[in-house]
């Protein structure tokens, strides 16, 4: 709903979006993820520390959504107007993509539900154009 309003909102500025045919995809790689980790990791042991470590990743991932605040998509929205430098975004160009990298999030996620030995899922997303 908020990504909605931001996107039309950016639009209506002068704003375009960035290979729109793609989003369908980013949209059902990361319901295919999330349907793994509920189908394979449903009866797994939860392990403690691991999961305390992702929702400290979590928070950080929340952290870079949040600071952008009307600017903030979904998609791949481009605009003639000054950088966010608030948040992560004042030490960094694209935390969210360190946070992809260094996490990295579908291995962290795949070990805190204990599942990591049963399934290699390999999570493509958000291609650079």
């Amino acid at each position: 709903m908020r990504a909605r309003r931001n996107i039309a909102r950016l639009l209506a500025h002068g704003a375009r979006e960035i290979a729109p045919g793609r989003y369908p995809l980013i949209v059902a790689l990361h319901g295919g993820w999330l349907l793994c980790l509920i189908v394979l990791g449903y009866d797994a042991d939860v392990r403690v520390g691991r999961l305390i470590l992702f929702a400290i990743f979590q928070a950080f991932r929340l952290w870079i959504l949040v600071s952008p605040g009307s600017r903030w998509t979904t998609r791949i929205i481009v605009i003639d107007t000054p950088l966010v430098v608030r948040g992560p975004y004042y030490w960094m160009r694209h935390p969210d993509q360190f946070q992809r990298r260094t996490t990295p999030s579908s291995p962290f996620a795949r070990k805190a539900l204990g599942v990591f030995q049963r399934v290699q899922v390999h999570v493509i997303a958000h291609v650079a154009l």
